[in-house]
């Protein structure tokens, strides 16, 4: 028998007989009750800003096969039209300030540059043709809770992906190669 779990649903697949029913549901509920398992608790506004970030970092708007990754943590539909992508080298997700049912959570982007279609256009400043620096770019995302998850409401920003996963798509001389 396999557990799988995401934010919003637990799935029993391969169906068992009803002893095995009641002893995984027993065990969930130990585990929930414990405090070891965080299963039926809904995240804070920090952790679904950073999950998203992290989703976003590794492609999940990229690729509409993996867009459910993402889904349940924000609050309106992903644009697959976009030609825009902005390319980081990594990000840092600050500390919420939470208000009853809304939440501010500020997150810095470290920016290396923007894929508008095929254009690249470097954010690194004086250092010639090379894209070697970050530009930070603080970002406030805004949160609701909704029916007891809290859910990013804005900004509905382009993808920010990882420079890695976009450097097949850059002209040579962004990425500093011969």
């Amino acid at each position: 028998m396999v557990l799988t779990c995401s934010r919003k649903h637990l799935v029993l697949r391969r169906p068992a007989g009803p002893r095995r029913y009641v002893l995984v549901l027993m065990v969930l509920l130990v585990l929930a009750s414990s405090g070891s398992c965080n299963l039926f608790e809904p995240m804070d506004p920090q952790q679904v800003v950073a999950e998203f970030c992290k989703q976003d970092l590794l492609g999940a708007r990229l690729e509409k096969g993996r867009w459910s990754e993402i889904e349940d943590y924000i609050d309106w539909p992903i644009d697959e039209g976009s030609t825009r992508t902005v390319a980081i080298s990594g990000y840092r997700v600050g500390t919420a300030k939470i208000a009853e049912l809304s939440a501010e959570v500020p997150v810095v982007y470290f920016v290396r540059g923007v894929l508008e279609g095929e254009q690249w256009q470097s954010w690194a400043q004086g250092e010639g043709r090379h894209l070697v620096k970050s530009a930070p770019k603080e970002v406030d995302f805004r949160l609701e809770s909704v029916d007891g998850d809290w859910v990013i409401v804005e900004p509905r920003l382009a993808p920010h992906v990882s420079l890695s996963l976009l450097s097949e798509h850059l002209p040579a001389e962004a990425t500093g190669s011969p």
